[in-house]
């Protein structure tokens, strides 16, 4: 990858991290979770970069939530599913990259586009996300009468994560596709990213 990519990509997920702390001064009631836009700078590095840009975004973040021991999990599993995978996989919405990108004038395919890659990337974050929960409550709470039966997990997995994700996925999903009404594909230029473009070039 470029420097320069490299650069936004690392900037990036130092936002994811700092979107993630912020968080917790929102909670989600009957959750760990909190209302947060850690997505975004996801979202908007695979929409300039593509997938594997922002796939590594969500990798090298999931590094800084180990680093600095920000993470929640009870099972080792956990951390596979709900950082290094569940926000590598958001990097997914990056298929509509070209789509977007090449949608210069305020159309109604570009905000498809985004919602569409933004779906896609949540329900597999969502799969994963449900997976490490239903681990958790197999490992933790075994002998619980609540849970004494698959089916009983499985609906309880599949609630906690929707419950966990939907608000943060919506609100981001109503950021993003906002802010490209208003400010078109230069949004994707915003002033953090222009800020390191020109640190860059005086390196250079």
């Amino acid at each position: 990858m470029k420097t320069r990519m490299m650069s936004e990509i690392a900037f990036m997920s130092v936002l994811v991290f700092l979107f993630d702390l912020i968080s917790h001064f929102l909670p989600i009631p009957g959750t760990t979770e909190g209302l947060s836009l850690y997505m975004v700078p996801i979202f908007l590095i695979s929409f300039k970069h593509g997938v594997r840009a922002g796939m590594t975004t969500g990798i090298l973040s999931s590094m800084l939530f180990l680093l600095f021991g920000h993470f929640h999990i009870f099972v080792w599993q956990q951390f596979l599913l709900d950082y290094i995978l569940g926000l590598s996989v958001l990097g997914i919405a990056g298929i509509y990259k070209n789509k977007i990108q090449s949608c210069d004038c305020n159309c109604d395919s570009r905000s498809i586009y985004i919602l569409s890659g933004i779906i896609y990337a949540v329900i597999i974050k969502y799969i994963l996300f449900s997976l490490s929960i239903y681990l958790f409550v197999n490992e933790y709470f075994e002998h619980n009468s609540l849970f004494n039966n698959i089916d009983s997990s499985i609906l309880f997995a599949l609630l906690y994560a929707f419950i966990g994700i939907a608000p943060s996925a919506i609100l981001s999903a109503i950021i993003l596709v906002t802010s490209f009404k208003k400010y078109g594909n230069s949004i994707l230029g915003m002033w953090f990213i222009l800020m390191i473009e020109k640190i860059y070039m005086e390196i250079e």
